[in-house]
């Protein structure tokens, strides 16, 4: 009986065969040497908006957040300190996107060029997300998703033949698919005012929310200074002991409740766009 070799049995032999006696260009050691993380360390950068998406839902401090943002860099002054405070302040959530870096073996060199092993000018001019081939995809799936074999070849087809004939009616003629140009420049305006329209969103809501504290602080302050008004009366006619009692005691609860107001307030220092200010004692 002749068993067959499998295909990645042969896949391997081919690659023996072609990195036999080759050495790394990054480290003296033979290709043969390297692993699959190895050769990611070689290839692999992660896509910025992704990660700054995940970081912005992460369950930490905005500070944290930061420490986290500035590990995508090309060079870090303070690498390990910043991952064990990012563990220590982080708290678990902190800790446990650490470990799932470490963990996945290739994220930190795919985040910040010094700890991989691309050339400094690729990187540099290298795409930092994948919003191309995220467009890509969406193009695709104009043509129709959920398909079948057949009908998902034959669009896919359809598909190929539509670009060629854009690219062939842009190279003789000069027209483009789009109205845009497909500049970089155009893409980065359009996300410099995308950012800006979401930070206003932000600066919006933060302002609603001291206008309603500051009704808020208003209220409870003007209930205090009643209460303050009826004890003081109160006592000025010298009343019985129980209604002197009663009044004390709805005097310290208006007290307390416009204390809780204030350290609300102190909690929104800081936030909001400026405009509009913040009732502190």
């Amino acid at each position: 009986m002749v068993v067959k070799p499998k295909a990645s049995d042969y896949t391997s032999r081919l690659m023996r065969n072609c990195f036999r006696g080759k050495m790394d260009l990054h480290q003296e050691r033979p290709l043969m040497s390297l692993d699959e993380y190895d050769h990611l360390a070689r290839v692999a950068r992660l896509c910025t908006a992704h990660i700054y998406r995940n970081i912005r839902k992460s369950n930490v401090s905005e500070d944290i957040r930061n420490l986290m943002r500035s590990l995508v860099c090309m060079e870090h002054p303070s690498w390990e300190s910043t991952l064990q405070r990012i563990i220590i302040e982080g708290g678990q959530a902190g800790a446990n996107w650490v470990a799932d870096k470490i963990r996945s073996k290739f994220a930190f060199p795919a985040l910040c060029w010094e700890r991989s092993f691309i050339l400094r000018s690729i990187w540099q001019v290298g795409d930092h997300t994948s919003n191309i081939i995220e467009s890509l995809h969406a193009d695709a799936n104009r043509e129709g998703v959920a398909c079948t074999l057949v009908g998902g070849v034959k669009k896919g087809l359809h598909f190929d033949s539509l670009k060629l004939k854009t690219l062939g009616n842009l190279g003789l003629f000069g027209i483009r698919p789009s109205y845009t140009r497909g500049h970089i420049a155009e893409s980065t305006k359009k996300s410099l005012k995308r950012r800006v329209t979401v930070q206003h969103k932000i600066l919006s809501k933060q302002d609603s929310r001291i206008e309603i504290q500051n009704k808020r602080v208003e209220k409870v302050y003007s209930a205090m200074q009643q209460a303050e008004n009826k004890l003081q009366q109160i006592r000025d006619r010298v009343g019985s002991q129980a209604q002197l009692d009663k009044t004390i005691r709805a005097f310290n609860r208006a007290r307390d409740t416009f204390e809780k107001a204030v350290a609300g307030s102190r909690e929104l220092v800081g936030t909001g766009s400026g405009k509009v200010g913040l009732l502190l004692p």
